[in-house]
């Protein structure tokens, strides 16, 4: 009677242990198969955003209204303004040029200096019309007239506090600024090589400057204090 008693309890128990035991399994095959769906999931959400954050990053930069697009029509622009500018500075003398950075200065005559690279001296005698400068001081002139221009005056005076030395608008040289003959039109005398590089780069109004833009842009558009072209 025990042994039928003990044969009895010891199948019962294995039936329970072997129900739990497969219960086990099979929560553990249904925790993965759900871990396996949700991480699937997963992948398919994180490839969707990663897709949609592609497209739109390629239309940011690259669409019709993009960053790149933008970026290039403002330096059309600009190159636009500095063209005109520089070709109407062909008929400007020295003393119109300067009085009209002067006022864009707000009077500071000293800031003009700095930017022009000429002495006060000078820069009275322009203005007064007491003396001519040289061809070469009136190219100089033309050129930062048309950036100062286009770029205004807190660029003028930022340029003049990356100055290592301001102390030569007190010097008293004037032989390479100003010629001795004052009746001598010095507009019209040979075109110095800076001013031939300038004309290729902002070519007269008609003609065509896609390419001289492209070149423009390659060379000028990250920069503030450019480099004087045939002064190199």
């Amino acid at each position: 009677m025990f042994l039928i008693c003990f044969f009895w309890g010891f199948t019962a128990l294995n039936a329970v242990v072997f129900q739990v035991v497969t219960s086990n399994q099979q929560n553990i095959k249904k925790n993965i198969t759900e871990k396996s769906r949700r991480w699937r999931a997963w992948e398919v959400m994180l490839g969707l955003f990663g897709l949609l954050f592609m497209l739109y990053a390629y239309n940011f930069f690259f669409g019709e209204n993009g960053y790149r697009r933008q970026k290039q029509e403002a330096l059309k622009i600009e190159y636009g303004e500095k063209r005109m500018l520089w070709r109407m500075s062909e008929k400007m003398t020295e003393q119109q040029m300067l009085t009209d950075m002067t006022l864009l200065a707000n009077g500071d005559t000293a800031l003009v200096c700095w930017i022009c690279n000429i002495p006060l001296k000078v820069y009275r005698e322009f203005v007064n019309g007491t003396a001519q400068p040289t061809r070469s001081t009136w190219v100089l002139t033309r050129f930062w007239y048309h950036m100062a221009l286009v770029n205004g005056r807190e660029w003028m005076q930022d340029s003049a506090d990356e100055l290592k030395s301001k102390a030569f608008i007190f010097w008293d040289k004037t032989d390479r600024l100003i010629q001795n003959d004052t009746l001598k039109d010095y507009r019209k005398e040979k075109l110095t090589d800076m001013e031939i590089k300038l004309n290729k780069t902002y070519p007269a109004k008609g003609k065509s400057s896609e390419k001289e833009f492209e070149e423009w842009k390659e060379e000028h558009s990250e920069r503030r204090w450019l480099t004087l072209p045939g002064m190199s």
